[in-house]
């Protein structure tokens, strides 16, 4: 890509759209913009910007992200035909200097018996928004697939178990996209549909979306609330960046766009290319000329005191702060004043500590409970320590968990251990749950939180036989124990290449009727195979869903797509029941 340099009069540019600014290297003229950032001003409809046919939201210099809205695809009943009709839509992005946000978006499926996937566009010559047709992915080759799962409760009344907020599994679920995402379809699996609770839940929606913000409410799974709030076009986060260069071959080129004075290069995270910022106590737009006075510009340090600090302090004492604070950060350290040179400062301008806000007393009072009930736990569990073990191998076993062969007393029940020599043959201990056979790695009283070890469901191909075997499914039960499995600290795996995954009833032909959650994993070729190796799980190679609030029973399940590679899930780490019910 050849970059061109910056007009040196930003004015000359119109820079603003329906309320939307449009900062260069944007442009609504490509004598205003870089290659690649012309936006169009939609002058006779709604008065809004475009890129092609996407609305823009905003645009951030700093983050290097634009909002833009796009469709949301929808799977409903039609009582007419009784028969499933679909509306689902595609987004292309490639050749173009945007890549969806993986940090700034979720995949997310709302519905009572839904099953959607996100894939790499099959089409890559179709540029823009796109309807898609009906299938699922693997239907049309889309290689690089992850997806999710949600149901929903069903009893004689109707729906149960949705929560507002709560976006794990029943009525809703989310997972990550993979970094470096340019295009995508989103597509219905046709066996999970509504055809049976039509009258209570007739759509199942699917689209990107904005992960900060998006709350789920519980009638967006038994309505066309969630579609009718976001006008059948959700917002999503794309980064961009400029050209396909590391900074350090950029600043080599004559296009280089890093051009303001006081500006930096940084590497695109999401993808090739570069982005600009201001360097720091600077702000302002650091793709212009440094003549242009929206170029980088030193920032006044009104705009960077929090603001309860300019309503108490005078702006002597604010200037005499931050004349501190910029001798301190000088580079070279000669040049940095002593200790004893900015105490004195300081202490001239202290504010007499009366003055203190009220809210400091209050915050002592919330510390000073939270220590007064862990005292009472240890005093509980002192008082039945008597001869009771503590401590197994390397694990702390604190009251009310005990060794199940001490006196009685030592441990409340349902929370007995064994504490025998590994099968490892080397001597060491390790508890177990008694109540489970499950292995304890360690035990929080204050989190109130047990972390276990559990199976690990697996299905491996074999290449002599050309069949599956070792299959085995995990199954963990704590159903009227004082256990549930966390939902903040655990999350559904799955890791494999074509493979969806659930966790839920033990028969495939249960999933969708029963509370089921669930993610898709692929691999796609072998670029997607290698961004295995980058830490990320948001469905190239792996892939996480949340767990429902409150379960008490993992029961693990592989649907095979195409077996080729080694898949397994797992779920680890486990949460005490409340002793006042709750979880």
């Amino acid at each position: 890509m050849v970059i061109i340099a910056p007009p040196a009069i930003a004015a000359a540019c119109e820079r603003n759209c329906g309320g939307v600014e449009i900062p260069y290297p944007f442009g609504l003229d490509p004598n205003c913009s870089l290659p690649g950032f012309n936006l169009s001003c939609n002058t006779s409809g709604d008065g809004k910007p475009y890129y092609n046919d996407v609305e823009v939201l905003s645009i951030s210099l700093p983050e290097a992200q634009a909002r833009m809205r796009m469709d949301i695809s929808s799977a409903c009943y039609d009582e007419s035909s009784r028969h499933m009709s679909y509306n689902s839509w595609g987004l292309n992005l490639r050749d173009t200097p945007f890549r969806y946000s993986n940090s700034g978006n979720r995949f997310t499926a709302i519905g009572c018996k839904t099953l959607a996937y996100i894939a790499v566009d099959s089409s890559p010559d179709d540029r823009g928004r796109s309807r898609v047709g009906v299938g699922s992915p693997d239907d049309r080759g889309s290689s690089l697939t992850t997806g999710c799962v949600a149901t929903c409760g069903l009893d004689g009344d109707g729906v149960t178990g949705l929560t507002d907020g709560a976006c794990s599994g029943i009525g809703c679920c989310q997972t990550a996209i993979p970094n470096g995402f340019q295009s995508f379809e989103i597509r219905f699996d046709e066996n999970f549909n509504t055809t049976s609770i039509y009258d209570m839940s007739r759509c199942s929606y699917a689209a990107l979306v904005e992960a900060y913000s998006f709350t789920f409410f519980a009638n967006y799974s038994t309505s066309s609330a969630f579609n009718d709030y976001y006008r059948g076009q959700a917002p999503i986060i794309v980064d961009w960046s400029i050209g396909n260069k590391t900074c350090n071959e950029a600043q080599k080129t004559p296009g280089y766009a890093c051009v303001s004075s006081h500006s930096e290069c940084f590497n695109s995270s999401n993808g090739p290319g570069y982005i600009c910022n201001c360097s720091q106590g600077f702000q302002g737009n650091p793709y212009l000329m440094p003549e242009d006075p929206g170029s980088c510009k030193e920032r006044p340090v009104t705009e960077i005191v929090a603001p309860e600090v300019l309503e108490e302090a005078t702006m002597d004492e604010i200037n005499a702060i931050a004349e501190i604070a910029n001798a301190c950060l000088r580079l070279r350290s000669e040049e940095r004043p002593t200790m004893k040179q900015v105490e004195m400062p300081i202490t001239a301008k202290m504010i007499d500590l009366s003055l203190r806000p009220p809210f400091i007393t209050t915050a002592t009072t919330t510390l000073l409970c939270l220590i007064t009930l862990t005292a009472a736990h240890l005093a509980a569990g002192a008082a039945s320590s008597a001869g009771c073990q503590r401590k197994c191998g390397d694990v702390q076993i604190p009251y009310p968990f005990g060794i199940q062969s001490d006196p009685p007393g030592c441990a409340m029940p349902g929370f007995e251990l064994s504490c025998n020599h590994t099968t490892a043959g080397n001597n060491a201990m390790q508890p177990m749950l008694l109540l489970r056979n499950v292995e304890v790695l360690d035990i929080s009283l204050p989190e109130g939180q047990v972390r276990m070890k559990m199976d690990m469901t697996y299905d491996c191909y074999n290449t002599s036989t050309h069949k599956p075997e070792c299959v085995d499914r995990a199954n963990l039960n704590f159903t009227g124990s004082p256990f549930t499995f966390s939902n903040t600290a655990n999350k559904f795996t799955v890791l494999g290449c074509r493979m969806l995954a659930f966790l839920g009833p033990g028969n495939q032909r249960d999933v969708g009727s029963n509370l089921t959650v669930g993610c898709s994993a692929s691999c796609g070729s072998d670029d997607d195979l290698a961004a295995i190796n980058g830490g990320g799980c948001s469905g190239t190679g792996c892939c996480q869903t949340a767990v429902p609030k409150g379960i008490d029973q993992a029961l693990q399940g592989l649907v095979r797509r195409s077996l080729q590679h080694v898949d397994h899930l797992q779920l680890v780490a486990l949460q005490l029941r409340s002793t006042r019910g709750g979880d």
